[in-house]
């Protein structure tokens, strides 16, 4: 099994490839842009989750984990940026 599962604040979304009908979960990530609109990718960059084209968690604090039972199954912890 493959896929993709986004965990925030004890809510998931999953995206499974061998499961019936599944919403698409999308992992962008960004980077701020400076004063003269060029891209730094030395800053912090921030992760967005969308699932079907909607913001679902926006954070720069992530864990990112193989599955225990299937290990082509992606598991994004996404962190508040106040947790520890």
């Amino acid at each position: 099994m493959r896929g993709t599962v986004v965990h925030f604040q004890g809510k998931f979304r999953r995206s499974l490839e061998q499961r019936g009908v599944n919403p698409r979960v999308k992992v962008e990530i960004t980077f701020p842009e400076d004063l003269s609109g060029e891209s730094t990718q030395h800053r912090p960059a921030h992760y967005a989750f969308f699932v079907d084209g909607q913001l679902f968690a926006y954070s720069k604090r992530v864990a990112l984990r193989p599955g225990r039972r299937y290990s082509q199954v992606e598991h994004w912890f996404v962190c508040v940026d106040d947790c520890q």
